[in-house]
């Protein structure tokens, strides 16, 4: 437990130690969008096809989708995408679902999880890059 008030020595002394072992530690930030969510539809290798028939009743449009062949397999699980290391598949009963990584990671193939860019080994994701870090102002004023 943290010592608040000092009584045992350093005073926040918990705290102050999680502080000087997260200082260096760098924050990825996301990269900004200037894309509308709802304005275009990126959804890489899967392509659609929309046909409508011409009737007295309006019929609805049939899609058809490609999927990744891997998914076929009962033994793979997860598939990266194949244009954004960001996005992975991750194959339910031979269909895939298109999974986001979030914070500026990308998807480990070897591990099974997001990753931050530079331990993957995925040559094509290399160029995403983490923010530096700005520390808290709290912490900044109570250390100094």
């Amino acid at each position: 437990m943290d010592d608040f008030q000092g009584v045992c020595g350093r005073k926040n002394a918990l705290i102050n130690v999680i502080y000087e072992k997260l200082a260096d530690y760098d924050v990825p930030q996301p990269e900004p969008s200037t894309t509308l969510p709802g304005t275009t539809f990126d959804d890489g290798q899967w392509k659609s096809t929309a046909t409508a028939t011409a009737s007295t009743t309006a019929a609805p449009p049939s899609v058809t989708k490609s999927y990744p062949r891997d998914c076929d397999s009962p033994n793979i699980s997860f598939i990266p995408h194949e244009n954004d290391c960001t996005k992975y598949y991750w194959c339910v009963y031979g269909t895939p679902m298109v999974m986001f990584c979030e914070g500026g990671t990308v998807w480990n193939q070897d591990n099974g999880n997001c990753d931050w860019p530079e331990r993957v080994d995925r040559p094509e994701c290399k160029h995403i890059t983490r923010k530096p870090k700005r520390p808290h102002k709290e912490f900044e004023e109570e250390n100094v």
